[in-house]
Formats: structure tokens, C-alpha cells, sequence
């Protein structure tokens, strides 16, 4: 019951069960046969939560669920009803054609889920979209594991997003509306119900909008950007390598070669995987011997790097600074080892970002070089100085701020920086020189 878990997650509160709770694991784990389950059902998280729980079509599990989900839910609106937090909520999908029920059970009231699944399969090739649409939900709903939430759920969802007054998002429709012949199947998930990248812009995209109609997004000016524009936008700026997707697929191709998209498991696959290059070993590595993420993130960069694929060497760069945001030091190797080659351009964005985050005189130092080459001058004055404040011995900087300050037709200004820059340098480039042209022109 509701109640009973409740109880025990107010018990959880106090740390003396929290020791006993952790004693008990300990000791247990010394006894437990979980490795042999798992070595029979298979490796992934399916495989070692559920085992053999099946649930029947309404029997009293499958209510209980229902109850509870429907419970859990209502305390949560009703959180953020007291709190004054806006609300959207969302219909659940799950993969309704390229599915098989997990598992198959006939009861005296019902046909097994194979048998409606394979009778809405016919109507689909017979073209009866409405009817097949109808059987493959009945389908998912007759099949013992739950691993995809039954209709009443979205049934749930939309009853209390009425009684709660929230914004309502029917990406169950949407994601039908997205698919051919009105029906979702593998066009959008990758397995059961996890969706693809195509997936998730349709769910961000009806999200937005719905945002967007109820006033929730901030009040500031924004540009009108049509759907396909702003896809492109995401996908162009969406920090996922090369490594990434090649991660995904060995793991994906696991997965689905496990318990419960397989009786039994296979995994020979592994055998016959085409590994190319670097990139392909560094993803075997983090998806078959659980190497750490990160670190293979860093050895592709470096491996990108040594074979001058700067592009590519950002790509990897921007997923790590993308997931480790305040790891400035994955911003300080991004935009040293790019200046290092002379790929301004490439280093800047990362420059930028470190200089919000914390400035230093390196950062600065080259923002401002940067933008003098690009002729912002008020950048570069800025940036500059920001940078001797940080670091008052850099001769460079003082003499690019020179330079600065004489495009400005500041040379007042420009002559106390060169005079400067001779003092900590005397013998810099073309520096006495130029505080001579300078000296003639305020004189004059």
C-alpha cells in the first residue's frame, strides 16, 4: 500500500535505520545468488530489478499499481499546487508496432497479448490503421511485464491534469501524429519506449510550444524560428560525438540481444564488431569493459588532436565542457592546445565561456588578441586589461593594448602602456620604436 511506503520512506529520514537498512545489505550480499540471476537473465537493469514479476491485465497488482501511480502523482500536483509552481504534464508512449509483447499470458477472459498483437499486425497490412492502432495498445496492455505504462495511465495523466488545471502535453498523439500510417513503432524509439534524437525534438518542440501558449517561458523578445529551423539549431549545437554514438550502438545492440527482448541472451555479437579506428576502440572499451566515460572522452580528443582534426578535437572538447560545465581545466587544454595551432576561431567560444566562469590572465590576454584581429577594439581594451590586472608582468599584453589604444586615437593612453611594456621588457620588438612615434605625435 501507498501508505506502507510511505511509512518507510519517513523511517528513511532517521539515520539508525539507514545503518541497520545498510548492515542488513552488506550481510545479505555475502549470501545473495544475484550474480547467478544475473548471469541467466542477462546484464542490463531490466534484467537484475524484475526477474519474475509478472503482473496480469487488471488483476489486483495491476490496480494496485494503477492506485499508486495515480497517488503518487496527485501528491506531487498537489506539492506544486501549494508551492505555486506551474505545471505541464505530459501522456507516456511506448513503442506500439515494432513491439512484441514481453510476455504472453491467456487467461479464461482474454486472449493472450501474441495473438491480439499479430491480429493487429494483419489489420496494419490490410491498411485498417484505426483498428490496428487499437489492438496494438490492447496488446501492450494484455502483456504480463510492465515494462510499458498500460493506457490507463495517460487515462490517469489527463484526469488530473483537469482536476489540476495544468498545461497538457499529448506526446502519445504527437509521436502518432509524427509516425507513418498514425502508428509509432522503431520510426522514433530505439527499443520498447526510450525515444531517438528525432523523438526528443518532437517532445521539446510540443513542450515549447505549449510553454510558450501559457505564458510559463520568460518575457523577453525572441526571435519566430519555424520547427525545422529550430532542429537545426539543436542539432548543430547538441554536444554528441562521433564516440558517443558509437557507444550507444554497441550498447543498444546489447541490450536489445538481452533478457527481456530475448530469451536468452546473446551477446556474440561482441565477436563480429567492426572496429575501425581509435574512436571505435575507445567505444568497445566504454561500452563493453566499462571503461570510465570520461577518460575515453579525453583519449578521443587527444587522439583527434595528434591527427590534427581540430574539428573534431572541438566536438569532444564541447561534450566534456558540456557535461563537467565548472572543469575549467577542460576549457584551459580546449583553448591552449587550438591557439597552439593557430585555430583562433575554434578556440574562442571556449575562451569565452572560461572568462564568465572565472578570468585569469591567459584567458583575457587572448580574448583581447582575438578581438583586436577581428578589429573590436573596445573588446580588446577591455579583455586587456582585464588581463594585466591578473597578471602585470605579460610585456605582450601591454604592447596589444598599445596597439588597441592607437586605434582608438587614444595615444595619451597608448604611450603610459608602452612605457610600461619597456619597463618590464626593455628589449621587446619594435616596442622603443613605438613609443617614439608616439612621443612625436603628442608633442604635436
Amino acid at each position: 500500500s501507498r501508505e506502507f511506503v510511505h511509512f518507510i520512506i519517513w523511517l528513511n529520514k532517521f539515520k539508525t535505520v539507514e545503518l541497520v537498512r545498510n548492515l542488513f545489505s552488506s550481510i545479505s550480499n555475502l549470501f545473495s545468488s544475484d550474480s547467478i540471476q544475473e548471469t541467466q537473465r542477462g546484464g542490463t537493469l531490466m534484467a537484475r530489478i524484475v526477474k519474475d514479476q509478472l503482473i496480469a491485465f487488471n488483476s489486483e497488482a495491476y490496480n494496485t499499481g494503477i492506485n499508486q501511480f495515480k497517488g503518487n502523482l496527485e501528491d506531487i500536483l498537489q506539492m506544486a499546487r501549494r508551492a505555486y509552481i506551474p505545471v505541464i504534464i505530459g501522456t507516456l508512449v511506448s513503442n506500439l508496432k515494432d513491439q512484441r509483447p514481453f510476455v504472453s499470458v491467456k487467461t479464461a477472459n482474454q486472449e493472450s497479448a501474441n495473438i491480439v498483437f499479430e491480429n493487429a499486425q494483419q489489420k496494419f497490412k490490410l491498411q485498417d490503421y484505426h483498428f490496428a492502432d487499437s489492438l496494438f495498445r490492447i496488446a501492450k496492455d494484455l502483456d504480463a511485464l510492465r515494462f510499458r505504462a498500460p493506457e490507463k495511465m495517460n487515462s490517469v495523466i489527463k484526469e488530473l491534469a483537469a482536476k489540476y488545471n495544468c498545461g497538457i502535453v499529448n506526446l502519445d498523439s504527437a509521436f502518432n501524429a509524427e509516425s507513418p500510417d498514425g502508428i509509432v513503432g522503431n520510426n522514433l524509439l530505439v527499443d520498447h519506449l526510450h525515444p531517438k534524437l528525432a523523438g526528443y525534438l518532437v517532445m521539446g518542440r510540443i513542450y515549447f510550444d505549449v510553454m510558450k501558449n501559457l505564458n510559463f517561458l520568460p518575457q523577453v523578445p525572441y526571435e519566430n524560428i519555424s520547427d525545422s529551423d529550430q532542429d537545426s539549431i539543436v542539432i548543430s549545437n547538441f554536444a554528441f560525438s562521433r564516440l558517443d554514438s558509437a557507444v550507444s550502438n554497441i550498447r543498444l545492440v546489447g541490450l536489445l540481444n538481452d533478457w527481456p527482448f530475448v530469451d536468452n541472451p546473446d551477446f556474440s555479437f561482441l565477436n563480429d564488431l567492426d572496429l575501425r579506428n581509435k574512436i571505435d576502440s575507445i567505444a568497445y572499451s566504454i561500452a563493453v569493459e566499462n571503461k570510465n566515460w570520461e577518460i575515453g572522452h579525453r583519449h578521443a580528443g587527444e587522439w583527434y588532436l595528434m591527427n590534427n582534426d581540430y574539428l573534431n578535437f572541438v566536438k569532444e572538447m564541447n561534450v566534456l565542457t558540456s557535461q563537467y560545465p565548472f572543469k575549467l581545466s577542460y576549457y584551459d587544454f580546449a583553448s591552449a592546445e587550438l591557439i597552439n595551432v593557430k585555430e583562433y576561431d575554434l578556440a574562442y567560444p571556449f575562451l569565452l565561456t572560461r572568462f564568465k566562469e572565472s578570468p585569469d590572465a591567459f584567458t583575457s590576454k587572448w580574448l583581447g588578441n582575438i578581438s583586436l584581429n577581428r578589429g573590436k577594439v573596445d573588446n580588446a581594451i577591455k579583455y586587456l586589461t582585464q588581463s594585466i590586472k591578473q597578471d602585470d608582468s605579460d610585456a605582450q599584453v601591454l604592447y596589444n593594448l598599445t596597439g588597441a589604444y592607437i586605434k582608438k586615437e587614444d595615444y595619451k593612453r597608448a604611450l603610459e602602456s608602452i612605457k610600461i611594456c619597456i619597463k618590464i621588457n626593455p628589449e621587446f620588438p619594435n616596442a622603443k620604436s613605438l613609443k617614439i612615434q608616439l612621443t612625436e605625435i603628442l608633442r604635436k
